[in-house]
């Protein structure tokens, strides 16, 4: 009903515009009606006495002639409308090296692409071209038109399937598209945005039919699947590379996984592979002697009849750290753990250990400064002299040395700074120390009890399930590092600790007379940084003790790789993450600069550059912009066009200090991980094709694909001016007003 009088859809008049045509003569029309209304108010007020009806006549006139002077103006509604239009298909074809696998029947996903969808050869390319319009377009890191005649290359070293949705959707032809075929095997370097594609894709209104290549289970094959290894460690750190091997009909198979660089072995670990999962998990120690951007290569040798042998690699970037980190070991009384500290970490060359002990009031004694300047008070007082160091080591000092700013100042070393802290047992540690309720016991990665009386018990270490496995406790060169420890001696715990708190990680633990649990070694992250609690008294007794041989290093080691272990995180003043670290090449690189001022908040009013060195040796300028998520965020972006190393450096200039830099690598691949997860994925195809109503063929059933698309259609958006003055509302609104208007007046006696 309201269609009729309206004559368009109503949904029209919300999306469109109402325009008038104003003329010479409508302006006259308009100075005429004017008048006369003017003469009809004269006339009413002679011939009309009563007030009230002089002025509902003389509206209802008014709005008589306002309509009149409405139709006048010929009224137009403008809007833009969808109309139908011939339509096209596109052909969205996988253009990248993972289509050469030869996993149908012996030949390749490309031959069957090029048999059946070569543009103008192609059997089904030609049935489709025969009954539609028909474009083709080849997707791989790019999104690239192909001309007449023109093939695939694949040899693209991505799959962003995400990206070619998103193109095709919104391309400048995307109103005339009707349907999308996409020919792939289903891989997708851009898997968290294809949600947001097809919801472009589905807002369009066209249906997507894909048409999955290759095998969704290969015969045979083994791939390095994941590496799993610190982006950045210490010089001289030894850590765990966890890499998960997948494989497909070897199993009970023994093979060797290799790790390489620069074509040397570094280190190598049989595996045979499981018989009742496809994916096996191996730890495998390695050890950074050497400082700078280092290139690891893990390997497993090509086996008899795989389908792939190229996803037998993988490849991983770490940022060898070559400045030593410098510790902070502070003691309130002289202590045999300073002594053995000191020469559990003299041969290591990464660490510097600075020793702090308070000898007398207001004295100290000082170890291992750089010069005169260093500590000439004691405990640093001010943030700055603090952060100079990478993590410190908390001994028997007391509550009432340490004062709450002082300890405020130790947890935003922690969390802001994202330096260490190891909290070592003493007489006046912990509890006992009058921590139970201060802050240092609100960072601690274990719950503070109240001081016990005169408590001292010899505790046999050993770790814990989760210890076992940890390289913080690798203590011995080879793989039998756990089998030492039930001869190691006792140690002494004056500081009772039962209890970790959620989210810590204990690794040695220990039990009282009273069989009493007890933690002695245990660490958390808090904020940046990284908290362990070490409550005993004397670790040195693993160095000094008569029953440990006089080459045993547990205690060295011990060392070592806590420290190492807390001291890792904390950073400098500019602080870089960049993605992907291993990348292919044509892809775009993403790089985010933290900067920091003396106190490590974030930096503002600095001048931050990028200097990107390629591997021919040229050198790029790249811009920084700041980040709107808050100070301190720089971020830049580029495309890596050479194979091979990109060394970044970010150069920070500031008015408090001299420049500085953070350096980092980037390697590029002509591969990167095309053949890796490389089997078809039906089910995401088949997802992607149900959401827009289109449906699933796999490579031997894609001769339907002819039948299923439908008679191609698409929509062309259009303004049309829609002519209002004949529409029903304005006569009948004329006539009512005329009509009311005459019965008034004979009412009244007036007609």
């Amino acid at each position: 009903m309201l269609e009729f009088a309206l004559k368009y859809d109503p949904e029209l008049f919300a999306r469109g515009a109402l325009e008038l045509q104003w003329s010479w003569g409508a302006y006259a029309a308009a100075v005429l009606g004017l008048g006369l209304l003017v003469a009809l108010a004269l006339g009413y007020a002679r011939s009309t006495p009563r007030r009230r009806d002089r002025a509902g006549l003389w509206a209802l006139r008014t709005a008589l002639l306002a309509l009149l002077l409405l139709v006048l103006l010929d009224p137009h509604l403008t809007v833009e409308v969808d109309e139908p239009v011939p339509g096209h298909v596109t052909v969205l074809l996988d253009d990248s090296l993972s289509m050469r696998i030869r996993d149908l029947n012996g030949a390749a996903r490309s031959e069957f692409v090029e048999r059946a969808f070569a543009p103008g050869a192609g059997a089904l390319a030609t049935a489709l071209e025969r009954r539609f319009d028909t474009r083709y377009l080849r997707f791989s890191d790019t999104v690239e038109t192909l001309a007449p005649g023109e093939r695939p290359t694949f040899s693209g070293a991505r799959s962003h399937l995400a990206r070619a949705l998103e193109q095709v959707a919104r391309g400048a032809d995307a109103q005339s598209l009707a349907a999308v075929v996409l020919v792939t095997d289903g891989a997708a370097d851009d898997p968290g945005a294809l949600d947001e594609a097809m919801r472009t894709l589905n807002a369009s209104g066209v249906t997507l039919h894909a048409v999955g290549v290759g095998a969704e289970r290969f015969e045979r094959d083994v791939e390095v699947a994941r590496v799993h290894l610190p982006r950045r460690v210490l010089r001289g750190d030894a850590v765990e590379a966890e890499i998960v091997v997948a494989h497909r009909g070897l199993a009970g198979r023994a093979v060797t996984l290799v790790v390489e660089e620069e074509s040397a072995v570094v280190a190598e670990q049989p595996l045979t592979l499981p018989g009742d999962a496809h994916l096996a998990t191996m730890r495998v120690p390695l050890e950074f002697t050497e400082a700078g951007p280092r290139r690891l290569t893990f390997r497993v040798a090509p086996q008899p009849g795989e389908t792939v042998v190229e996803n037998n690699v993988a490849h991983r970037a770490v940022d060898v750290r070559g400045e030593p980190v410098r510790i902070l070991h502070v003691e309130g009384e002289p202590r045999f753990e300073v002594k053995f500290l000191r020469r559990a970490v003299a041969a290591d060359d990464a660490i510097q250990l600075v020793s702090l002990v308070r000898t007398a009031e207001n004295k100290y004694y000082r170890l291992g400064v750089e010069d005169a300047n260093e500590l000439p008070g004691g405990l640093p007082d001010t943030d700055e002299d603090l952060f100079r160091y990478d993590a410190v080591v908390l001994g028997s000092i007391g509550n009432d040395l340490l004062n709450e700013v002082q300890q405020a100042r130790l947890r935003d070393f922690v969390a802001r700074r994202g330096g260490g802290l190891v909290l070592l047992g003493g007489r006046r540690a912990f509890a006992e120390g009058g921590y139970s309720r201060s802050t240092l016991a609100g960072i601690a990665p274990v719950e503070l009890p109240d001081a016990a009386s005169a408590y001292r018990v010899r505790v046999p270490v050993r770790p814990t399930a989760a210890g076992r496995g940890d390289p913080l406790l690798r203590l011995a060169p080879d793989d039998g590092i756990h089998a030492s420890w039930e001869r190691l001696p006792p140690l002494t715990v004056v500081n009772p600790i039962r209890r970790a708190k959620p989210g810590a990680t204990i690794l040695l633990e220990g039990a009282d007379d009273a069989g009493e649990p007890l933690v002695v070694l245990a660490w958390q992250r808090y904020g940046r940084g990284t908290v362990a609690a070490f409550p005993v008294r004397d670790s040195w007794r693993w160095q000094m003790h008569a029953d440990v041989p006089l080459r045993d290093e547990t205690h060295e080691r011990l060392w070592r790789n806590l420290l190492r272990h807390v001291a890792r995180p904390a950073g400098g003043r500019v602080r870089l993450h960049v993605e992907p670290a291993e990348a292919a090449r044509g892809d775009t690189v993403s790089v985010q600069a933290e900067v920091l001022d003396a106190g490590y908040r974030p930096a503002a009013d600095v001048e931050v550059t990028l200097a990107v060195t390629t591997p021919p040796g040229e050198v790029e300028e790249v811009p920084l912009e700041g980040a709107l998520e808050g100070e301190g965020l720089h971020r830049a972006s580029f495309v890596v066009r050479d194979v091979g190393r990109h060394h970044l450096r970010v150069r920070l200039r500031a008015p408090d200090s001299r420049p500085m830099d953070a350096e980092t690598a980037v390697e590029v691949s002509g591969v990167g991980r095309e053949f890796h997860g490389a089997e078809l994925d039906a089910a995401r195809l088949a997802r992607l094709a149900e959401a827009t109503g289109g449906r699933f063929f796999r490579a031997g059933e894609a001769a339907e694909i002819v039948d299923a698309v439908d008679d191609a259609t698409g929509t062309r958006r259009v303004e049309r001016r829609l002519p209002l003055r004949d529409m029903s509302l304005l006569l009948v609104l004329l006539i009512a007003f005329a009509c009311v208007e005459w019965v008034w007046r004979r009412r009244r006696g007036m007609a």
